[in-house]
């Protein structure tokens, strides 16, 4: 059995590209292997192998947020109660479903 790989094209800002591939050769690691394992890991645990955040003080920066908007993607605020929760009820039906079913 021959095995053949498929080939992705993705568009990221080639600064971006630069300081991952720097970090990632520290580990031995290229940027194609990254991307194997993190589609291999998507793969096992049917989920994002990272926690994604809805708020800058949760964990997104402000470079995350500034290429969301530079790309036209729209940001939604989730209403939360008094400990932080997401209020499920009172999100758009879309995005609860994304919210619920990922």
């Amino acid at each position: 059995m021959t095995l053949s790989n498929s080939n992705i094209n993705i568009a990221i800002d080639p600064a971006i590209t630069q300081k991952a591939s720097a970090i990632l050769s520290t580990m031995g690691i290229d940027v194609n292997t990254a991307v194997d394992m993190f589609f291999r890991q998507v793969i096992k645990e049917h989920k994002l192998p990272f926690q994604p955040s809805t708020h800058p003080e949760i964990g997104a920066n402000q470079d995350f947020l500034d290429a969301i908007k530079r790309k036209g993607i729209p940001i939604y605020t989730m209403p939360r109660d008094e400990d932080g929760h997401v209020i499920l009820d009172e999100l758009p039906e879309h995005i609860r479903d994304w919210v619920v079913n990922g």
